[in-house]
């Protein structure tokens, strides 16, 4: 209810105050005692977070009685209809992604209409009519593509969170671009990715900013706020620091009024994490890894995506804690994730989850975030996929086998060889670069990660660390091996590099690998293999994919359609092998 204060002498210093939730609509009667003061009284009305104002106003116009919606002086940004910008400026493909308005405050208008990034506000009445008009308050289905979220900071498991060291996630556009990021509840620090809008395509920046300094009002979420950011590109060629001003509301929503939402454990919230695992495995071949920031303690940053969507992982091992912000450009809500690490093996890092969407009103309860749920994500996520996608060198005569697989009694093998052909004067020198081969299944998971060191110079010849290990360089550097006796991502590798023929850069690959760990887990075929001998630059050329794909066998021209696709991967032996040759289309 709200009771604007009118009389003789007008509007002095009250006003009243009423509390809405979203998605509502509500009829306004109201009645002027007299029109005698061109300032009757105002509500201030507050839904969620955002606040506005609803004057009610006379003026010499030849009407009864007339409304306005104001926003409130210092508080959140609103864009008028005036300029017929709402809701569609707030949309993240047009326009500026943050752009402010003035309201429609003309008294003798029978229509307003404003909005922020959380709603829409809309005001019809009549000017000629003194007692009634519809206010009604909807979800901003723009605005809802962005957003904040507070994971309780005992872990996912647990329900009671505590009062220091919760976790946000956001999802925010600011002038600078759209940020989807991690950070502390106070937001003296964060974690994340940059996307601003340059020609003739979005640019994507790895950023870690801590903060320099505090914020210029009363309210966190409406006061500026200084931080010194380390950037590094997507490519991981440049790198910069950069002071910035940032918005409180990118990390701080403002606190909801009254009581606390209660529980939302909905669909929508319970199918979000694993949906997430699904699209991080399918952007994985193109995704980028950085660790911004000063230290090796510093998080790994994980983003992968397209134009349509974006996912980003904050990876800190040192808090065992990993957080997903998941950005699609057709859904209403941005997606959260947060992880409580609790198991590892050599090739997975198991975490229990939860997950939520966006609140209007931030923050939620502990409730708002689904139940928690094992999972399981590959080590070698975090790290530089060994070749990009259209990179590398040309593979021929591809083949990896499995064998030993489901049995007890004896650990599993892996064999894989093949000759590739590197651009010319591309460097070949695995001992200087190390060398890497990833082998994955069609979801995602790794059947091994074998990342072999470059020698390690700071080592006397003749001592080895961690084992009998090393590489033996022979005829001049165009014979190359590698042997251990530890294991290495699943397995123990066995590795050897020839050059073959004087005039070319074409090279033989052979890895053995024994004492498997892969074995236990039932496979999706078909598999694939990616390999790098310059394991520290993410841009490497000298690599190779062996994606082993199926082979479609063409009918004549005659014929409608092809013969059925000749499978890449077999199973043997009652599943206990797999064998996978390269197919040439």
């Amino acid at each position: 209810r709200c009771w604007a204060y009118t009389d003789n002498s007008g509007y002095q210093g009250t006003s009243a105050f009423m509390v809405l939730g979203s998605m509502k609509k509500a009829l306004l009667h109201y009645y002027a005692r007299d029109h005698k003061s061109d300032g009757q009284g105002f509500c201030n009305v507050m839904v969620g977070t955002s606040s506005f104002q609803l004057s009610f106003e006379f003026q010499d116009t030849g009407v009864h009685f007339s409304l306005a919606l104001k926003p409130l002086e210092g508080g959140p940004e609103w864009t008028s209809g005036d300029e017929e910008a709402c809701p569609h400026q707030i949309g993240p493909t047009t326009g500026p992604l943050r752009q402010v308005f003035h309201a429609n405050s003309d008294v003798s208008n029978s229509y307003n209409l404003i909005c922020n990034e959380d709603l829409i506000v809309s005001l019809s009445a009549d000017p000629e009519v003194s007692d009634g008009a519809m206010l009604s308050v909807i979800n901003n289905p723009y605005g809802l593509l962005s957003g904040v979220q507070e994971a309780p900071a005992t872990g996912p498991t647990k329900r009671a969170p505590t009062s220091a060291n919760r976790r946000r996630l956001a999802d925010r556009p600011t002038d600078e671009g759209r940020w989807l990021v991690t950070g502390d509840a106070a937001g003296d620090s964060f974690h994340g990715i940059l996307m601003s809008e340059s020609e003739p395509e979005q640019q994507v920046e790895f950023v870690a900013c801590q903060g320099s300094g505090g914020g210029s009002g009363n309210e966190a979420a409406l006061a500026d706020y200084a931080y010194t950011c380390d950037f590094v590109s997507e490519d991981g060629t440049s790198m910069w620091t950069q002071s910035l001003n940032l918005p409180g509301d990118q990390l701080r929503p403002m606190p909801m009024p009254g009581p606390t939402p209660g529980p939302r454990n909905g669909p929508a919230e319970t199918r979000l994490a694993a949906d997430v695992l699904n699209r991080v495995n399918a952007l994985a071949p193109s995704g980028r890894v950085a660790s911004p920031g000063q230290d090796d303690l510093s998080p790994t940053l994980w983003q992968g995506g397209g134009a349509d969507q974006r996912i980003v992982m904050v990876q800190d091992r040192s808090a065992e804690r990993l957080e997903l912000v998941s950005h699609k450009v057709d859904v209403m809500s941005p997606g959260f994730v947060s992880c409580t690490e609790r198991t590892e093996d050599p090739r997975n890092l198991g975490y229990v989850c939860r997950s939520a969407t966006r609140c209007v009103g931030s923050p939620c309860s502990p409730e708002a975030w689904s139940a928690g749920r094992s999972m399981e994500f590959p080590k070698a996520l975090f790290k530089n996929r060994p070749c990009r996608p259209e990179a590398g060198g040309e593979v021929e005569k591809a083949r990896l086998k499995l064998s030993r697989l489901g049995n007890s009694k004896s650990a599993p093998k892996l064999r894989f060889r093949s000759t590739v052909d590197f651009e010319e004067g591309a460097e070949v020198s695995p001992q200087d670069n190390g060398f890497r081969l990833l082998v994955e299944d069609a979801r995602g998971q790794t059947v091994v990660d074998i990342d072999v060191p470059a020698v390690d110079k700071d080592v006397p010849p003749g001592k080895k660390k961690g084992g009998t290990q090393g590489w033996k360089v022979r005829k001049g550097g165009r014979d190359l091996r590698y042997q251990t006796s530890d294991s290495i991502g699943g397995a123990v590798p066995r590795v050897s590099i020839r050059k073959r023929g004087k005039n070319s850069n074409r090279w033989e690959i052979d890895v053995k690998g024994r004492q498997g760990l892969f074995g236990e887990d039932e496979l999706a075929l078909p598999l694939t293999a990616s390999l790098s001998l310059d394991t520290k630059n993410p841009n490497t050329q000298v690599c190779a994919i062996a994606p082993f794909l199926e082979k479609v066998q063409e009918r004549p021209a005659e014929a409608s359609n092809a013969n059925p696709a000749k499978p890449a991967c077999k199973r043997k032996h009652q599943g206990r092998s797999i064998d996978c040759r390269q197919r040439q289309r």
